[in-house]
């Protein structure tokens, strides 16, 4: 039978925090025949492939080797390999909570209409203490999202990040996914390929959803 959800992890050169956004993976409460895990490796030059096969020594992840540098191209080759019919973003550098999977899965199933992309609370977790000069207003630039208490249809004026996004795999082949000249891609930082996705999501008469249950806890260096 195949899972409903595809929960996706693009990765480029992080080996060593690699594994705990896998960990976060494997302990999700939502059956496991429900959802398959995949890693796209993204032309990795350090022991990621090593991570995974340790844990696929127990649990059952696809890996993948993408060649092409570009976290857009990584996230194109998950989505279009996925038999799952929604795909799950999860960081490299990110842990999901273990209902994360359960509670995008009760969007798509419950809200109607039918989201186009769903994002949810995204949780800092400061490797050193927050500076004093980074204040609130400057926190989203920093994949930091608490859009409101409640579930609920974003405006236009409102995103989702990379670190905690979800869409049904039709409407990622309807826009013919992420666009590869944006993006990160190595050293380059060039970024917001998930608002132009929101773009074309909206022009296609769909909504982009925020659920504060769906949560990610995001490392920042």
């Amino acid at each position: 039978m195949a899972p409903v959800i595809s929960a996706i992890i693009c990765t480029h050169q992080r080996a060593e925090i690699l594994g705990e956004a896998i960990q976060s993976l494997v302990q999700q409460t939502l059956n496991p025949a429900q959802y398959e895990m995949i890693i796209v490796d993204n032309a990795s030059q350090d022991t990621t492939r090593a991570v995974v096969q340790e844990f696929q020594r127990v649990h059952s992840i696809r890996y993948i080797y993408e060649p092409k540098l570009g976290l857009s191209c990584a996230r194109n080759t998950g989505w279009s390999q996925a038999l799952g019919k929604y795909i799950a973003y999860l960081d490299d550098d990110a842990v999901a909570e273990p209902g994360w999977l359960a509670q995008i899965l009760a969007v798509f199933t419950q809200v109607l209409p039918e989201p186009g992309c769903v994002g949810g609370k995204v949780i800092p977790r400061w490797m050193a203490p927050r500076p004093t000069w980074i204040s609130d207003a400057m926190l989203p630039h920093l994949t930091i999202l608490d859009w409101s208490p409640e579930p609920c249809f974003l405006n236009p004026n409102q995103w989702i990040v990379g670190a905690n996004m979800a869409f049904p795999k039709h409407v990622l082949q309807a826009i013919a996914g992420f666009p590869e000249s944006l993006g990160r891609q190595g050293n380059r930082l060039l970024s917001l390929e998930e608002i132009w996705v929101q773009t074309k999501i909206q022009e296609l008469g769909l909504g982009t959803y925020y659920h504060p249950k769906m949560v990610v806890h995001h490392q920042i260096p």
